[in-house]
């Protein structure tokens, strides 16, 4: 009846292999990232850096940047920054489903179902928009609508982080009530 539900499957082999990828991503291939940048830019600051960021804030990054921190920057948007989104998605994808299993598919939890995708459609939008603005090759609104669908994607990222939250007490309550009785 509902079009994810087909992406949401309950596999716990697709939560054990999404969690050690995003594990991995996180603790290993990230700060390498980082390290990429920081050391062609000389500086630790990135818009990725703040959690939400205006039209100034951007601005005032690219002017701090030099050209090799520009082009760092750009290479990370378009190789790490374009596997991330895939990889928080088939995390979140794979333990929402998992532990939304026994929940009965509602509108509520379809919604809930939609925000991984469109956090992953608003990153990739940032990122590029981001990487356009820092080379100067787009009009400057390209800037303000990396900073609005910054602020999308991390609302979305947020209610991903919750629903997960809640959908995972739910399951072990379910769990505890089906092992006591």
């Amino acid at each position: 009846m509902f079009v994810l539900d087909k992406l949401y499957q309950p596999k716990l082999r697709n939560v054990i292999v999404s969690t050690a990828a995003y594990v991995f991503a996180f603790m290993v291939i990230l700060p390498q990232m980082s390290f990429i940048v920081e050391q062609a830019s000389q500086l630790t600051i990135t818009p990725d850096s703040d959690l939400f960021y205006n039209f100034d804030r951007l601005m005032y990054i690219r002017r701090l940047y030099n050209k090799a921190g520009i082009e760092a920057y750009v290479m990370t948007r378009f190789t790490y920054d374009l596997l991330w989104p895939i990889i928080y998605t088939f995390f979140t994808v794979s333990t929402l489903g998992y532990f939304g299993q026994y929940m009965e598919r509602t509108k509520v939890l379809s919604l809930v179902y939609a925000l991984p995708i469109g956090a992953v459609v608003f990153d990739v939008f940032e990122n590029s928009f981001c990487s356009i603005f820092f080379m100067e090759m787009g009009p400057h609104f390209l800037g303000y609508l990396a900073v609005l669908f910054s602020g999308l994607k991390w609302l979305m990222v947020f209610g991903m982080m919750v629903a997960q939250c809640v959908l995972l007490i739910l399951y072990v309550i379910k769990k505890i009530k089906t092992s006591i009785a």
